[in-house]
């Protein structure tokens, strides 16, 4: 739970490029040692990849994005519990605590630190749970969250709640089983609880604090909002795994790029390697350029599928992309935030395409052409056939480079109402010189649509 808590803190701040380039360095090394096993991803060894303060202040805007922190406070602070002197404030901090349950709060991390006449100031080392917000809510009203460093909450935590007894452990229990299944969001009360008064606590603690709303993390990475947003959208797909020819697009301001494992390029003949022995090569990618959508084709069915697990793909991965008789049931399923594009091979009637509607595919690669045809020039036959399937769906629709589709074809694309391009070997060149050239006049015809 802990491993993966972190690693979703650790792919958090990396997509969404909040890292400085010292801390990309270090935790490249880091992840590098997780890969070789010689590390894993621990509390104690991801937290100690910051200062103390650089952790918080990365740690806060985490949880001030996570979809339910954001529906129900409208700010997070953070707070340096360093400045807090336990032994001279720790009357006060039992007195204040008095009302929370001391078996929750241990579970929790939670602890009651200073109230005003309005609030009181809640200090959490993670997340909060569905049940515990109804709870906490109930026993002492209206509260601000105030994040700190996990490790220091669950030193204090111990002193304070020693000294508490509490008599509602089994209602508490019970409540526990009763609420455990029901959302959160529906036993919100819109009416706050009222409080009474306690006895103020001068500590003088300098709160950090974020707007949550306007901590809203960049614009979407997700493909099919690119795709809606763009009149036309350019993706690469490599063809090999050479960090020069990334490099090549991220220069030239591309940000969708479609990689693959376990098969053998059909123009430059590059063989793939597994995910195992490519995810490295990506995950350093995805570290230099946060911003750029990353896809994924996974192999073929009928020679090397692998079905990489979820976790994995959900930290490295926005989208896959699989030929229609390769999408198995177990990349259907994928989790609903990497996104699927499905490769089809021939023209979908509009019940198929229903179908795929159904199982929400982001977009669909029109890889229509037959393998004698790769590299030929684009014939009306092609357009034809493109705007069949185009026309037929309510499903963006990209043209995979097959045919040799040069940079004033995109034109006649564009028109019948394709989305995108998805550009490779055989428009591109496999000469990197060409192929910077090329790329070049495709990126001038699309800004001119």
């Amino acid at each position: 739970m802990q491993d993966n808590y972190y690693y979703s803190f650790l792919e958090f701040i990396i997509r969404n490029n909040l890292l400085k380039k010292e801390e990309k360095k270090i935790i490249n090394n880091f992840l590098k040692k997780v890969n070789e096993g010689t590390l894993s991803i621990t509390e104690e060894n991801v937290i100690n990849l910051f200062s103390k303060e650089r952790f918080l202040e990365l740690y806060t805007i985490f949880i001030s994005n996570n979809k339910d922190v954001k529906y129900l406070f409208k700010e997070i602070n953070y707070v340096d519990l360093e400045e807090l002197n336990i032994d001279q404030n720790l009357d006060k901090l039992i007195e204040l605590n008095k009302n929370l349950n001391p078996y929750q709060a241990k579970k929790l991390n939670i602890f009651i630190i200073k109230k005003d006449n309005e609030f009181n100031y809640l200090v959490s080392a993670y997340l909060l749970d569905k049940v515990a917000y109804i709870d906490i809510k109930e026993k002492i009203g209206e509260y601000k969250l105030l994040i700190s460093h996990p490790l220091k909450v669950k030193e204090i935590i111990p002193k304070i709640f020693s000294k508490i007894e509490y008599s509602g452990i089994t209602d508490f229990l019970e409540k526990l089983e009763k609420e455990s299944k029901k959302s959160i969001l529906d036993d919100i009360k819109e009416d706050a609880t009222n409080t009474t008064q306690n006895k103020k606590i001068n500590l003088d603690l300098k709160i950090r604090g974020y707007d949550i709303i306007s901590s809203a993390i960049s614009v979407s990475k997700k493909l099919g909002d690119k795709l809606k947003k763009n009149r036309f959208s350019i993706l690469v797909s490599p063809f090999n795994n050479d960090p020069k020819l990334v490099d090549i697009f991220i220069k030239n301001g591309i940000n969708i790029i479609k990689f693959h494992i376990n098969i053998t390029h059909p123009v430059s003949n590059f063989k793939f390697k597994t995910w195992e022995e490519e995810k490295e090569n990506i995950m350093n990618i995805i570290l230099e350029n946060p911003n750029i959508t990353v896809g994924l084709v996974p192999g073929y069915v009928k020679e090397n599928l692998e079905e990489i697990n979820y976790f994995e793909l959900e930290s490295y991965i926005d989208f896959i992309d699989i030929f229609i008789d390769s999408f198995t049931i177990y990349y259907i399923n994928i989790p609903k935030n990497v996104e699927k594009v499905v490769a089809v091979n021939r023209v979908l009637s509009k019940e198929e395409l229903e179908v795929l509607d159904f199982f929400k595919f982001s977009a669909i690669e029109a890889s229509i052409v037959n393998k004698s045809e790769y590299g030929l020039e684009l014939t009306l036959d092609d357009i034809l056939n493109y705007s069949k399937l185009i026309n037929n769906s309510s499903i963006p629709v990209i043209i995979p480079t097959q045919k040799y589709i040069k940079p004033k074809d995109v034109k006649i694309l564009y028109e019948i109402g394709a989305k995108g391009i998805v550009l490779g070997g055989i428009s591109l060149s496999t000469n990197y010189e060409k192929l910077e050239k090329n790329l070049y006049e495709f990126i001038n015809e699309v800004s001119k649509l």
